[in-house]
Protein backbone atom coordinates (compact mmCIF):
# COMPACT_ATOMS: atom_id res chain seq x y z
CA UNK A 1 0.00 0.00 0.00
CA UNK A 2 1.47 3.45 -0.77
CA UNK A 3 1.97 6.33 1.32
CA UNK A 4 -0.89 7.95 0.06
CA UNK A 5 -3.39 4.97 0.39
CA UNK A 6 -2.36 4.82 4.04
CA UNK A 7 -2.76 8.27 4.82
CA UNK A 8 -6.34 7.90 3.03
CA UNK A 9 -7.19 4.93 5.01
CA UNK A 10 -6.20 6.58 8.08
CA UNK A 11 -8.52 9.77 7.34
CA UNK A 12 -11.74 7.63 6.87
CA UNK A 13 -10.36 5.50 10.11
CA UNK A 14 -10.42 8.33 12.57
CA UNK A 15 -13.44 9.48 10.92
CA UNK A 16 -15.30 6.66 11.34
CA UNK A 17 -14.20 6.31 15.07
CA UNK A 18 -15.45 9.33 15.42
CA UNK A 19 -19.03 8.78 13.66
CA UNK A 20 -19.24 6.13 16.40
CA UNK A 21 -18.17 7.70 19.36
CA UNK A 22 -20.43 10.97 18.75
CA UNK A 23 -23.48 9.30 16.81
CA UNK A 24 -22.65 11.78 13.95
CA UNK A 25 -23.02 10.73 10.01
CA UNK A 26 -19.94 9.58 8.58
CA UNK A 27 -20.93 10.78 5.55
CA UNK A 28 -21.20 14.33 6.68
CA UNK A 29 -18.06 14.04 8.40
CA UNK A 30 -16.25 13.40 5.39
CA UNK A 31 -17.47 16.32 3.52
CA UNK A 32 -16.66 18.39 6.39
CA UNK A 33 -13.13 17.02 6.28
CA UNK A 34 -13.10 17.91 2.49
CA UNK A 35 -14.32 21.39 2.82
CA UNK A 36 -12.02 22.20 5.54
CA UNK A 37 -9.40 20.90 3.22
CA UNK A 38 -10.29 22.94 0.46
CA UNK A 39 -10.43 26.40 2.83
CA UNK A 40 -6.31 25.26 3.83
CA UNK A 41 -5.61 25.58 0.23
CA UNK A 42 -7.53 28.80 -0.01
CA UNK A 43 -5.66 29.81 2.97
CA UNK A 44 -2.72 28.78 1.04
CA UNK A 45 -3.30 30.75 -2.22
CA UNK A 46 -2.95 34.42 -3.05
CA UNK A 47 -6.82 34.39 -3.66
CA UNK A 48 -7.43 34.09 -0.18
CA UNK A 49 -8.14 38.41 -0.56
CA UNK A 50 -11.09 37.63 -2.76
CA UNK A 51 -13.36 35.15 -0.53
CA UNK A 52 -14.93 35.91 2.66
CA UNK A 53 -15.68 32.83 5.19
CA UNK A 54 -19.55 32.87 6.29
CA UNK A 55 -22.45 30.75 7.15
CA UNK A 56 -22.43 27.65 8.90
CA UNK A 57 -18.42 26.97 8.60
CA UNK A 58 -17.84 30.38 9.99
CA UNK A 59 -20.42 29.68 13.18
CA UNK A 60 -18.98 26.64 13.68
CA UNK A 61 -15.59 28.48 14.62
CA UNK A 62 -17.30 30.16 17.43
CA UNK A 63 -19.69 27.53 18.49
CA UNK A 64 -19.42 25.62 21.85
CA UNK A 65 -19.86 22.72 19.37
CA UNK A 66 -17.44 22.78 17.07
CA UNK A 67 -18.49 20.21 15.26
CA UNK A 68 -21.32 21.37 14.18
CA UNK A 69 -21.86 19.28 10.25
CA UNK A 70 -22.74 21.19 7.16
CA UNK A 71 -22.98 19.82 3.72
CA UNK A 72 -21.91 23.30 1.76
CA UNK A 73 -19.29 26.01 2.21
CA UNK A 74 -20.61 29.52 2.10
CA UNK A 75 -18.10 32.34 0.92
CA UNK A 76 -18.25 35.94 -0.26
CA UNK A 77 -16.85 36.40 -3.71
CA UNK A 78 -14.64 39.80 -3.89
CA UNK A 79 -13.83 41.24 -7.30
CA UNK A 80 -15.01 39.42 -10.39
CA UNK A 81 -18.37 37.41 -10.21
CA UNK A 82 -17.59 36.01 -13.89
CA UNK A 83 -17.64 32.03 -14.12
CA UNK A 84 -14.19 32.81 -16.03
CA UNK A 85 -12.94 34.47 -13.47
CA UNK A 86 -14.30 32.25 -10.36
CA UNK A 87 -12.95 29.19 -12.50
CA UNK A 88 -9.47 30.14 -12.66
CA UNK A 89 -9.66 31.10 -9.01
CA UNK A 90 -10.93 27.64 -7.75
CA UNK A 91 -8.32 26.33 -9.86
CA UNK A 92 -5.88 27.91 -8.21
CA UNK A 93 -7.25 27.22 -4.94
CA UNK A 94 -6.83 23.71 -5.19
CA UNK A 95 -3.50 23.43 -7.14
CA UNK A 96 -2.09 25.57 -3.50
CA UNK A 97 1.10 23.58 -2.62
CA UNK A 98 -0.59 21.89 0.68
CA UNK A 99 1.41 18.84 2.70
CA UNK A 100 -1.10 15.70 1.72
CA UNK A 101 -4.25 15.12 3.17
CA UNK A 102 -5.41 12.01 0.77
CA UNK A 103 -7.79 14.86 -0.80
CA UNK A 104 -8.27 15.11 -4.64
CA UNK A 105 -9.68 17.53 -5.93
CA UNK A 106 -11.43 17.68 -9.88
CA UNK A 107 -11.71 21.25 -11.10
CA UNK A 108 -11.64 19.38 -14.66
CA UNK A 109 -15.73 18.75 -13.78
CA UNK A 110 -16.23 21.61 -11.45
CA UNK A 111 -19.98 22.95 -12.84
CA UNK A 112 -21.17 26.53 -12.33
CA UNK A 113 -24.60 28.23 -12.16
CA UNK A 114 -26.37 30.61 -10.82
CA UNK A 115 -27.89 31.49 -7.86
CA UNK A 116 -31.14 33.17 -8.43
CA UNK A 117 -32.50 36.46 -7.03
CA UNK A 118 -35.41 34.40 -4.90
CA UNK A 119 -33.27 32.13 -3.21
CA UNK A 120 -31.24 33.29 -0.42
CA UNK A 121 -28.71 35.76 -2.54
CA UNK A 122 -27.60 36.37 -5.80
CA UNK A 123 -24.40 34.71 -6.86
CA UNK A 124 -22.89 31.66 -8.19
CA UNK A 125 -22.39 27.85 -6.72
CA UNK A 126 -19.79 25.50 -7.40
CA UNK A 127 -20.36 22.09 -7.53
CA UNK A 128 -17.01 20.43 -7.06
CA UNK A 129 -16.31 16.60 -7.19
CA UNK A 130 -13.63 15.47 -4.68
CA UNK A 131 -12.02 12.10 -3.49
CA UNK A 132 -10.45 11.28 -0.09
CA UNK A 133 -8.90 7.98 -0.62
CA UNK A 134 -11.66 5.80 -2.79
CA UNK A 135 -14.42 8.11 -1.72
CA UNK A 136 -16.28 10.01 -3.96
CA UNK A 137 -18.02 13.35 -2.80
CA UNK A 138 -19.60 16.45 -4.41
CA UNK A 139 -18.65 19.79 -2.90
CA UNK A 140 -21.13 22.43 -2.84
CA UNK A 141 -19.67 26.13 -2.57
CA UNK A 142 -21.74 29.14 -2.53
CA UNK A 143 -20.51 32.22 -3.48
CA UNK A 144 -22.22 35.37 -2.75
CA UNK A 145 -21.73 38.60 -4.78
CA UNK A 146 -21.92 41.98 -2.98
CA UNK A 147 -23.94 40.67 -0.33
CA UNK A 148 -23.20 41.49 3.39
CA UNK A 149 -21.74 39.21 5.65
Amino acid sequence: MNERANLAASVAGRLLHRAKRTGDDYQTLLLSYCLERFLYRLGLSSCRDRFVLKGAMLLRLWSENPYRATRDLDLLRLGDGAFDAIRKDLREIIEAPAPEDAVTFECDQLRLEAIRAEEEYVGTRALMPARCGKARLTLQIDMGLGDAV
